[in-house]
């Protein structure tokens, strides 16, 4: 069978070629619908909220305490970390222009040296509160904190604070949101005069009305991310101040309408939308992961408190309200793939495979493709699935949709250069699509040339035609698929690639049962395959001391020593210079040849012959072994069980096998080489009155009792010694 061109596209060379929205990624490359913050719990709505412009700060201490900026009452709320309880900060707050009063005050900051800095919006400045007194530590941004408090262009002066956060190098940043620009400050409240200068040469250019910032880690790089009302964008800098033109690119399509509030994770950037009272989900490479409503109505501020939740500020009072992040999937994701080039001025474009599980209930997914004869962004993807029946066949640039969940198909787009796939997935917020591969293949060649010419002549072109390649396909497909499970038949005989599918290691199994293998259930898969790869040379050797010893260590993991009598059993000759019972051993058979009353019986008996001289000798010897174990090598539950089994499984059939397990014991006669089958055992227990044992053998003496002897001393029960 012709096997046709194809390309595999969720790879790391195609990765390039997505973009997403409300879709993600895992390292291996498989798409899956994003998954999204929910309410802890049914939260009211709070329409009163929505009339704040700007952002409300939210401050999170190390122990879970919350501080919450309430700009209509000019207060800052404390919340308890552990119950909850609200309560206004005592001599702090309370609207005025003194130090210690405020005037909507909009960003908080925990900061360092346990303070709490506070962006005093309406009265221009920064006031620096120590936690533990309650007293004010530095007012930043008016010369004379006593005096009214007026809006200044300089550096170090404000006009409108509205955000703050720090580094970690516990400078502090402040977003200067009527001055247009973000200035930066040493814990001590100095003005940093590179960021200045940096800032300064870029005031008016870049920012148009900062509203939010955070410090966060893109890219292995610290970077400053500031929040944009002008345009709805986010704009990143470095610490220096220098503005990121390429990364800030990336979020150039951002469009939030009135943007209040700005947190960031890891891997998600969650920014708040006062016009829409909704938070927007985008990960790190600026695509949208999905949208959340506000729990209250409003959003006007955001916040990840020490538990990884999402705090969401209505704006309203101290109104805080949380999110439990990765609870729900979003309920729709796009992803666009392309343009695909092979090089053919018009490539027959075929066929699309989906590979991955079936669509999961409550989940939907379609694909659309279109080809083109230019690599420009094609259009926009309908956003009811059109019609087929008055479809434009011989069009390029046409979006063509599949039937919805299927996984396979033939793709009908008239050939093109280049191809697009696009795919929808839709769910009701409990499972998802998941798409671990995508299969296209091209320059596909019919099965229409093993039919009659007459089927394909011009005249019948192109419906007639068109449609039989398409029936044709519909078989041809369903055979190419049996044809590649044939194609990669060797890999399922590699005990390392062969596939563990269906029944847990069904297939392992199978292969084992190839060659008499029993694979226990308690084995891992690694092990399992390691035992398959070893296992032909293994089968080699059955039957033999070798394979034998090998089975055991397998299988038990003990190193088996065995032995043959036979083969060290020798006759006592007389007239020889050996030693009866040490070198040599009486037969345990009848003697050479015949004798009379014993083994002569007339007409039944013979004289051995010269080619089985003295057989009779070793005749009990000949068909025995002895297997020696050490005790400790199988302890495990039924060990020496298992030994047994297994040797009476792998011996051979006509030879009687014994076990001998070496414990810790020397008794002369049976278990008396040092070292080969006995052990030197560790100290015996204690010998009680009352308990069962014998002294020397199973117990001991007591070695703690005072007044003990030491070694090489004598013990005399009464004297130096007592029983315990």
């Amino acid at each position: 069978m012709d096997r046709p061109g194809f390309l595999y596209l969720l790879t790391s060379q195609c990765a390039a070629l997505l973009q997403r929205t409300g879709v993600v990624t895992d390292p291996s490359g498989a798409l899956a619908l994003a998954m999204l913050p929910a309410a802890a719990a049914a939260v009211t709505p709070q329409s009163a909220a929505a009339a704040l412009s700007g952002p409300a700060g939210i401050g999170v201490a190390t122990d879970g305490t919350l501080y919450i900026a309430d700009p209509d009452n000019s207060r800052i709320v404390r919340r308890d970390g552990c119950d909850g309880q609200s309560v206004a900060l005592a001599c702090f707050g309370g609207p005025g222009s003194l130090p210690g009063q405020l005037k909507t005050p909009r960003g908080l900051l925990l900061g360092p040296r346990h303070c709490l800095y506070v962006a005093d919006s309406g009265n221009h400045r920064v006031q620096v509160v120590d936690l533990s007194t309650l007293q004010i530590r530095a007012v930043w941004g008016q010369p004379d904190p006593w005096a009214p408090p007026e809006p200044g262009i300089d550096a170090g002066r404000f006009n409108a604070p509205w955000d703050l956060a720090a580094d970690a190098h516990d400078a502090i940043y402040v977003v200067d949101h009527g001055n247009r620009r973000v200035q930066k400050f040493s814990a001590d409240g100095v003005v940093e005069p590179l960021f200045w200068e940096t800032m300064q040469a870029q005031t008016g250019v870049v920012l148009i009305a900062p509203a939010s910032l955070a410090v966060a880690l893109v890219g292995g790089q610290e970077r400053l991310l500031v929040i944009d009302q002008g345009d709805g964008g986010l704009k990143l800098y470095d610490t220096s101040g220098a503005y990121d033109a390429v990364a800030s690119s990336t979020w150039s399509d951002l469009a939030i309408n009135n943007p209040a509030g700005l947190s960031f994770t890891g891997d998600r950037l969650y920014v708040g939308d006062g016009a829409s009272s909704r938070i927007y989900v985008f990960d790190l490479t600026g695509s949208l992961l999905g949208v959340v409503p506000a729990p209250q109505g409003a959003v006007c501020g955001l916040a990840l408190d020490r538990r990884g939740r999402l705090l969401v500020h209505s704006g309203s009072g101290a109104s805080v309200a949380q999110l439990l992040p990765g609870q729900v999937y979003a309920p729709e994701g796009r992803f666009l793939i392309g343009p695909l080039d092979v090089g053919g001025p018009e490539t027959s474009w075929h066929r699309l495979e989906v590979q991955g599980p079936p669509v999961a209930d409550a989940t939907h997914l379609r694909l659309y493709t279109l080809t083109s004869a230019s690599p420009a962004s094609p259009p926009a993807l309908p956003t009811a699935v059109p019609s087929t029946e008055h479809m434009d066949e011989t069009l390029l640039n046409t979006w063509r949709p599949a039937p919805r969940d299927a996984l396979d198909l033939q793709i009908l787009n008239v050939p093109g250069r280049y191809l697009w796939i696009a795919g929808v997935m839709s769910s009701d917020g409990s499972a998802t699509p998941i798409i671990r591969q995508l299969r296209v293949e091209y320059d596909h060649e019919s099965w229409l040339r093993h039919l009659p010419a007459v089927f394909a002549q011009p005249e019948l072109q192109p419906s007639p035609v068109r449609f039989l390649k398409w029936a044709l396909a519909l078989f041809q497909s369903s055979l190419e698929t049996e044809d590649r499970l044939i194609d990669r038949l060797p890999q399922r005989f590699d005990a390392l690639a062969a596939p563990a599918d269906g029944a847990p290691d069904s297939w392992l199994d199978w292969l084992a049962g190839w060659l008499a293998l029993v694979l226990p259930e308690e084995w891992s898969q690694e092990k399992k395959r390691r035992a398959l790869r070893g296992m032909f040379r293994l089968y080699g050797t059955r039957g033999t001391v070798e394979g034998l010893q090998s089975f055991i260590r397998l299988y038990t993991g003990a190193s088996a020593r065995i032995i043959e009598p036979a083969q060290t059993a020798s006759v006592w000759t007389l007239g020889e210079g050996s030693r009866l019972g040490f070198g040599t051993m009486l037969a345990a058979a009848e003697a050479q040849g015949a004798v009379l009353g014993t083994t002569a019986t007339l007409e039944y008996s013979h004289l051995t012959g010269g080619d089985e001289y003295g057989a009779p000798l070793f005749a009990d010897l000949a068909h025995e072994f002895c297997v020696q174990v050490y005790a400790a090598e199988v302890k495990a539950p039924q060990g020496v069980d298992t030994l047994r089994r297994l040797i009476e499984q792998e011996k051979p059939a006509h030879t009687v096998a014994r076990v001998q397990v070496i414990d810790a014991a020397l008794r002369v006669g049976r278990q008396a080489t040092l070292g080969v089958d006995a052990i030197v055992a560790s100290q015996h227990p204690r010998l009680a009155l009352g308990e069962d044992g014998q002294l020397g053998v199973e117990s001991g003496l007591s070695s703690e009792a005072p007044g003990r002897p030491g070694q090489g001393e004598s013990l005399r029960l009464g004297m130096n010694t007592r029983l315990a």
